[in-house]
């Protein structure tokens, strides 16, 4: 997979001109991008690692009328860092202004239940939100710049490109991974 993304996101990128615009502007491109990523996945297997379920957008999410939630399509599922998840579900379960509003409190309220579930050594709170802001990475360069339209269509695709690139803006996360070289 390491090897392709960067052919299969800049074949996408040459006959889609919003992704090509999006990534023009946040001044980078594929293969600046493919560098942080490697950057990335250096830094995260430093970190603790649990199961993760390696495509956790809020299109495989589901919730019953009794209010059970529960995601779907565990083809991706892997060892890594928490904040894999995490981010990829707020970003794209969120749209910007919400996201941008509540994203702190729902990282805090993701770390007091890993303490109310036995997790001895969470994360401080400056620790994954550093790590929440650089995961969002992947959740950009993985997540939806590899993503065909027709997967999801053109809204869902756009949508959540254009919210996981905003992240990428809002955090700086380009350049707090540039920080890990």
């Amino acid at each position: 997979m390491d090897a392709s993304l960067p052919l299969t996101i800049s074949g996408d990128i040459a006959v889609n001109p919003f992704k090509r615009d999006l990534v023009a502007s946040l001044d980078t491109d594929v293969p600046a991008l493919h560098a942080l990523y490697g950057a990335l996945q250096r830094h995260q297997a430093t970190l603790p690692q649990t199961i993760l379920q390696g495509d956790g957008h809020i299109g495989n999410a589901y919730l019953l009328p009794d209010g059970t939630a529960g995601l779907l399509d565990w083809q991706l599922t892997a060892r890594g860092a928490w904040a894999h998840d995490v981010n990829y579900l707020i970003l794209t379960a969120l749209d910007v202004e919400t996201r941008r509003a509540e994203e702190r409190a729902l990282l805090g309220h993701y770390l007091e239940r890993l303490r109310e579930y036995g997790v001895v050594a969470p994360p401080s709170a400056e620790e994954a939100w550093l790590d929440y802001r650089r995961a969002i990475l992947w959740s950009f360069y993985v997540g939806w710049l590899t993503t065909p339209i027709a997967n999801y269509g053109e809204a869902l695709n756009r949508a959540n490109l254009t919210r996981t690139g905003t992240a990428v803006r809002d955090h700086d996360t380009l350049h707090l991974v540039r920080e890990l070289t």
